[in-house]
């Protein structure tokens, strides 16, 4: 691991050089000594172009993203927190986690809850279902088919995430006029005209869809980068 509090594009491009003296303004012509193929980070914009910036350069090899669900974790807590949806939430999820679907759809109808309130309380969910689910593969004691175990998770994982972009996407849709899209690098860009809301939360997390996708698909890719947060903090 390489662990580092300066997330400007230019320390990340010095980073993988291997040389902390050079002080790049631009990738081209250097070679990177660094055999790096995955960066576990925020949304932050110096990784998206330090990563561009690195996978132009001729012999290269290609680096990926991949977002750490934790700052959108936060977000979408802080969602369900304004929006008054945190105790509805702890209701729906005590006792019996697995069967939150069936209590929210009974919930929604004796309390009439509105389509945005049931799909954020869904991602809420959903998004602590992968808590677990990393949990329970590090808790465990793993043995002759550690692999295959590991696998069938993500596998899980991946189903979660693309429930959680589907709502997303559902949700952006009910806000109307609120939220603008626009094309950036190639993929959609949502912002969202209210700072702070709901949508600010959904916003991020499609986004850095491809990113959020990343741990997926790799055993070796962890859901967070909190391991990094806390090694800078020592």
């Amino acid at each position: 691991y390489i662990v580092s509090n300066d997330r400007s594009h230019r320390n990340i491009l010095r980073l993988l050089s291997g040389d902390p003296e050079w002080c790049p303004d631009f990738a081209h012509g250097r070679e990177f000594k660094l055999s790096v193929e995955i960066i576990v980070c925020d949304a932050f914009a110096g990784y998206d172009t330090a990563a561009r910036l690195h996978n132009e350069e001729a012999g290269a090899s290609q680096i990926s993203l991949a977002r750490c669900l934790q700052h959108a974790n936060r977000l979408v807590i802080r969602s369900v927190d304004n929006m008054g949806l945190d105790k509805i939430y702890l209701k729906l999820t005590e006792e019996d986690f697995v069967k939150f679907s069936e209590k929210l759809e009974a919930y929604a109808k004796e309390y009439d809850l509105t389509q945005i309130d049931q799909n954020l309380l869904k991602v809420r969910y959903y998004i602590e279902a992968l808590y677990r689910i990393e949990h329970f593969m590090s808790d465990q004691d793993l043995e002759c088919n550690e692999e295959n175990i590991i696998k069938e998770k993500r596998h899980i994982a991946r189903k979660i995430m693309c429930e959680i972009f589907a709502l997303s996407r559902e949700s952006i849709k009910l806000a109307g006029n609120l939220i603008t899209r626009t094309m950036k690098n190639g993929r959609a860009h949502y912002e969202c005209r209210n700072p702070g809301t709901w949508l600010q939360a959904l916003c991020y997390l499609l986004n850095s869809e491809r990113d959020f996708m990343t741990f997926t698909k790799r055993t070796d890719v962890p859901l967070t980068n909190n391991l990094a947060e806390r090694m800078i903090r020592k």
